[in-house]
């Protein structure tokens, strides 16, 4: 499972990517957790917009501690049931 140091990297990268992804509102995050379903990673994080009118969900993964991709979630994924928190600063 990543640790402190890891996840100052990962919010990082969320934090790049979300910039990206052009998204109304501001990033929430949920806990750190094992991957549902068969995919190729061990750990993912839950992210979403705070604009519930317009929210998506977008799933990471991590891949030796490191955030290695990420994608739209897909219902497996299991964000839309997850607990959010602001992505703290950085």
């Amino acid at each position: 499972m990543p640790d402190t140091g890891d996840m100052r990297a990962a919010y990082a990268a969320i934090r790049t990517a979300y910039a990206s992804f052009k998204l109304s509102g501001n990033p929430e995050m949920s806990a750190v957790h094992r991957v549902r379903g068969g995919y190729l990673a061990e750990w993912a994080i839950c992210v979403r917009n705070d604009d519930a009118a317009k929210r998506q969900h977008y799933t990471f993964y991590f891949k030796n501690k490191k955030i290695a991709e990420w994608r739209l979630s897909v219902l497996v994924d299991g964000c839309e049931e997850e607990r959010y928190a602001p992505l703290p600063p950085g």
